[in-house]
């Protein structure tokens, strides 16, 4: 592969080298003098408009860039080119399509061929399905040679949804940051990362490239942690005007780079650069208790039963040559009966419930008969929940727990009955941190979280001081006493007669 732009017999340097969805299938090629012909596949249309820049041009001496601004673009020449990786050549192609100006060499459509003279030359597509952007490639052309693309291929933009830290922790979240849990009242902080597309130099009408984050109201953002950042390769950012950021509630925003803007932190200079947004939200007071998981294989299918959601959406133009909306049901124009480009993702929160059922000697407890509060050592000195008092049907419930070791002690009893020991209640997660384990001594309960009962016997029953109880004893006790001096006189007396 690295030798292949050394070689004058190699006929296509393309984005088989790129990250793909799936290889183009191939189309028939002109037979007669130099051309390209781009197959019809993944992603791409036949009737799809296709443009081609040369770039480079053979000479004596090997090729040479057909403008200097080409080669400062990359930042090479072709003898440091030839050596270049996969990743590599990918960059170069997409640096050289931010480059390249002007009127294209050539245009046609998807499965026709484009004539063209040996070189080497830039090749641009602009696929028709949402969410797909055909990535540029780097084509030589040698002398009376048609060339078939059959390896181009298309790739999705890159937007991901993640959480990183659970209250600047990162050991209640699953791998990959799709999921975590966290108690009520926990901080959660979320990445939003999104690929912006490349498009061509002349492009004039680019749409804006918009970011709407969306949770459930179990969840509130805070609206001061939400910043965004335009970053490149190498890790270098840049970061955006407070108003790129808008309509901010306690559970939704949008991220805005302008499709066309004066600054630097447009769409259109910052092809295959990637807009990173972060902030924090924090899980409320009554937050949905997790069940378990969903069903299906699609992104909304698969998120948990019970989660507390938060989705982002990603809306863009996906027109390689215009930077505009594509024409997607084929009618010849481009209006609200064509579906634009969009992608989502999501990263959710769960968190589960303990629920105590009270009985005193098998019979419910009424409201306020009992109370109960969570600590986090043995000992009941650190206080995770106050202390709550049983409702109308004996129950005490804590919502919105996370993983760990806890100790239920009961902080009130009835007048008559024995206190509980204090219990160890140990939750645990799966493997995904996403579905809850029953402690023991739970059941799982239907509307999610797990439920125990616990019962107070009575104390037995002893009788009431200074009653009739207490005077039997006492009047009993004396006649005893009195009875065995009685029996030990006569004893001493008889025994005195029989001396």
């Amino acid at each position: 592969m690295k030798k292949m732009l050394k070689k004058t017999g190699v006929a296509v340097l393309s984005m088989a080298m790129l990250l793909s969805m799936g290889a183009m299938t191939a189309a028939t090629a002109s037979a007669a003098g130099e051309s390209i012909t781009v197959g019809a596949g993944t992603g791409l249309t036949a009737g799809d408009k296709v443009c081609v820049y040369k770039v480079a041009t053979k000479t004596a001496s090997g090729w040479a860039w057909d403008k200097t601004e080409y080669g400062t673009a990359v930042g090479a020449d072709f003898a440091a080119i030839s050596n270049y990786d996969s990743s590599q050549i990918k960059a170069v192609a997409e640096k050289l399509a931010r480059t390249v100006s002007g009127t294209p060499t050539a245009t046609g459509v998807v499965d026709h061929a484009i004539n063209v003279e040996e070189g080497y030359y830039l090749v641009t597509s602009a696929p028709k399905a949402a969410g797909l952007v055909a990535q540029p490639m780097l084509i030589e052309v040698k002398a009376g040679t048609a060339h078939s693309i059959t390896n181009v291929k298309t790739s999705p933009l890159n937007l991901t949804k993640v959480i990183t830290k659970v209250e600047n922790k990162t050991d209640k979240v699953a791998t990959g940051g799709k999921s975590a849990e966290a108690s009520k009242g926990e901080t959660i902080h979320y990445v939003i990362t999104a690929q912006i597309p490349s498009y061509s130099p002349d492009a004039t009408a680019i749409q804006d490239f918009v970011l709407t984050d969306v949770c459930d109201n179990t969840l509130a953002i805070d609206a001061t942690t939400i910043t965004a950042r335009i970053q490149n390769n190498a890790g270098v950012s840049v970061t955006l005007n407070a108003d790129a950021v808008s309509d901010v509630t306690a559970t939704t925003f949008k991220v805005t780079v302008k499709g066309n803007d004066t600054t630097d932190t447009d769409v259109k200079d910052n092809g295959g650069n990637d807009l990173v947004v972060e902030y924090d939200a924090v899980l409320g007071e009554n937050p949905t208790i997790s069940r378990g998981l969903g069903a299906g294989t699609s992104v909304e299918d698969t998120k948990r039963a019970d989660a507390n959601k938060n989705d982002v959406e990603l809306t863009y133009g996906n027109n390689y040559s215009t930077g505009g909306g594509s024409d997607t049901d084929g009618d010849g124009d481009i209006d609200e009966d064509d579906e634009q480009p969009k992608l989502k993702d999501f990263a959710d929160v769960y968190t589960s419930l303990l629920k105590i059922n009270k009985t005193l000697d098998g019979t419910t407890a009424g409201a306020g008969d009992a109370a109960f509060a969570l600590y986090a050592d043995k000992a009941c000195t650190t206080v995770v929940r106050d202390a709550i008092e049983t409702d109308a049907n004996g129950m005490v419930a804590f919502n919105g727990l996370s993983s760990g070791t806890y100790y239920l002690k009961e902080t009130k009893t009835p007048a008559n009955f024995k206190t509980a020991a204090v219990a160890e209640v140990v939750l645990k997660v799966d493997d995904t941190k996403s579905v809850y384990v029953a402690p023991a001594n739970f059941t799982a309960m239907t509307t999610g979280g797990f439920k125990t009962t616990i019962d107070n016997p009575s104390l037995e029953t002893l009788p009431a001081t200074g009653g009739i109880g207490t005077y039997l004893f006492t009047i009993g006790g004396a006649a005893i006493v009195l009875l065995a001096g009685v029996l030990f006189v006569f004893y001493m007396k008889k025994r005195e007669t029989e001396e």
